[in-house]
């Protein structure tokens, strides 16, 4: 897994952690680092380093390179399936919302959702035709899905306040926080996107990012790894069992 972590110091690096081995690896050692996302084929990491989009081998075996610097922040949220584009929210002077950019073509981006309602935390779905976010048009933040990458009708997929949304592995179902809660969304995918129930997965006083999702689902869909504790120091919680006995963050 691959994590943001801020030392004594006050430095940021993008660290990987072996849950198998038991060890960390530190990718970066200059710069303001966080939100990595993994390339599906495990190979990179994308990241934000001082507000601009960067990549990394996930082995370290390469220098980071530049993906897109420009004025204002952005953060990568997801990469499609196929590995040739990453999905990313942006904050300028004169852009704002949800983009795309193919990698290939860096730095050259193209607008997804405009960001009139503070659109963030982008999420694909992993067949690559659905897109989930957030956004807090009215008056509290919401979770949504909507084609991709054309253009289409959005579904509401939250009911009171959602944010944080991330795919199951199978697809079938999509998570999201709610206050304290962590909810699963059961979904139906075809020619059109419907959302046929909502159950609450379980509670607890774990870490938000609000606009960034601090947590993560495990490849079985039935365990999840947050964070526990408060800007000073947070620990890796894995819940149901799924990677016990985490080390602490650092």
């Amino acid at each position: 897994m691959s994590l943001g972590i801020t030392d004594q110091s006050g430095a940021k690096d993008i660290w990987v952690f072996d849950v198998a081995q038991r060890t960390w690896s530190r990718l970066t050692t200059s710069g303001i680092n966080n939100r990595p996302i993994w390339t599906p084929d495990g190979r990179r990491l994308v990241y934000s380093s001082n507000d601009d989009l960067w990549w990394i081998a996930a082995d370290g075996s390469g220098r980071p390179e530049s993906l897109l610097v420009a004025n204002g922040n952005r953060f990568a949220g997801t990469v499609t399936p196929d590995g040739r584009a990453v999905v990313f929210q942006e904050s300028s002077s004169d852009r704002n919302g949800i983009r795309s950019m193919v990698f290939d073509s860096a730095p050259a981006s193209r607008p997804l959702i405009s960001g009139t309602f503070g659109e963030s935390a982008p999420a694909l779905s992993p067949d690559g035709k659905w897109l989930a976010y957030q956004s807090d048009e009215t008056g509290q933040m919401e979770v949504y899905v909507r084609p991709y990458p054309e253009p289409g009708a959005r579904v509401s997929v939250s009911l009171h306040g959602g944010t944080e949304a991330v795919w199951a592995h199978s697809g079938r179902e999509l998570f999201f926080r709610s206050g304290d809660s962590l909810m699963a969304a059961v979904v139906a995918r075809g020619p059109t996107f419907a959302v046929t129930g909502r159950r609450l997965l379980f509670t607890g006083s774990f870490v938000s990012g609000d606009a960034y999702r601090e947590y993560d689902v495990a490849p079985d869909d039935q365990h999840f790894v947050m964070l526990s504790g408060g800007a000073g120091r947070s620990t890796l919680i894995g819940l149901q069992h799924a990677f016990e006995r985490l080390a602490p963050s650092r």
